[in-house]
């Protein structure tokens, strides 16, 4: 009888360890194997731990506009990362991981001040594609850098801006829902230039206190434009003419302001004659306005819509 007592016990005990193994196994696998990701992130403001980071965002544009919108502070607003939840598993920051918000892609480890925070010096936003030409006015101008160092330093994996680890193809994420777009994760990096190997390619000068500055907006059949930061003397030139997109090579910009020599104005605003018909489209205007005898000469460009 003892016998017979003995094997049952035996048995019931191997059917309790199979289920409390069982359980680990399960326990386990729900850990290391990650959720599918099931809804995009409606915006940044959605992200947990947003509000401590947008904070410091914050205090770092504080402080640039504080000291007088200086390209140093800026330069350190423009570097500054943020550690956000954008996939929903409450760990910020994570290597390797992505998520669409408000129906872009974003790595969680290549988030910046620039997405979520709006920092503006007067109009001049620190955007990530004005980030891009301070950062080459910064090492070049100021740390006397090489193009070739300086590219480099901008576009760091670790420590410059770069668009994260995650896979940059989002329909390899193995998302629970369907891809709002067929972008890849680069986009935002590609488009403000970030791509370029060298800061020649980029529109400079257009930075901070002591460059060039450009602002147009549309008034009826004409554009109107305020500049500053222009060099003057006998062998500098100013010009500032616009153009419409699309139009042929040999179609001659529009002037706001007639290239000149030995530039008297600093500052100033200008506005275009009666802009040919059709008039509604997208214009660019561009303002060179640097030494003669400069081997890159400075200039900005700015898009106008008009509807």
């Amino acid at each position: 009888m003892k016998k017979g007592v003995g094997a049952l016990e035996i048995i019931f005990g191997m059917f309790i360890l199979i289920i409390v193994v069982l359980v680990l196994i399960r326990m386990f696998t729900a850990i290391v194997t990650p959720k599918k990701i099931t809804e995009q992130l409606e915006s940044f403001e959605s992200a947990y731990q947003i509000t401590a980071e947008k904070a410091a965002c914050n205090q770092a544009c504080d402080t640039y506009l504080d000291n007088g919108c200086s390209r140093r502070d800026a330069v350190d607003f423009c570097l500054k990362k943020i550690k956000v939840d954008i996939d929903g598993n409450k760990l910020p920051g994570e290597r390797y991981h992505g998520n669409f918000v408000r129906n872009l892609p974003y790595c969680e480890d290549g988030l910046f001040c620039f997405h979520v925070s709006d920092c503006k010096c007067g109009n001049y936003k620190l955007t990530a594609e004005n980030c891009l030409r301070i950062l080459c006015d910064y090492y070049q101008i100021d740390e006397g850098l090489s193009n070739d160092v300086a590219v480099k330093l901008i576009s760091n994996k670790d420590n410059g801006i770069f668009w994260g680890t995650c896979d940059k193809n989002p329909k390899n994420w193995g998302l629970d829902y369907e891809p709002p777009s067929n972008l890849l994760v680069d986009w935002w990096w590609d488009n403000s230039g970030y791509d370029s190997t060298s800061c020649s390619n980029i529109q400079t000068g257009a930075s901070q206190t002591g460059g060039i500055k450009l602002e147009c907006v549309p008034s009826g059949n004409y554009i109107t434009c305020s500049w500053s930061g222009c060099l003057i003397g006998d062998n500098t030139m100013l010009n500032l003419g616009i153009k419409k997109e699309g139009s042929p090579p040999e179609t001659p910009s529009t002037s706001c302001k007639k290239g000149v020599t030995g530039n008297t104005e600093a500052s100033g605003t200008c506005q275009t004659g009666i802009l040919p018909d059709p008039v509604k489209g997208n214009y660019i205007a561009r303002l060179t306005c640097d030494s003669l005898d400069a081997e890159v000469p400075k200039s900005t460009t700015q898009n106008i819509v008009i509807n």
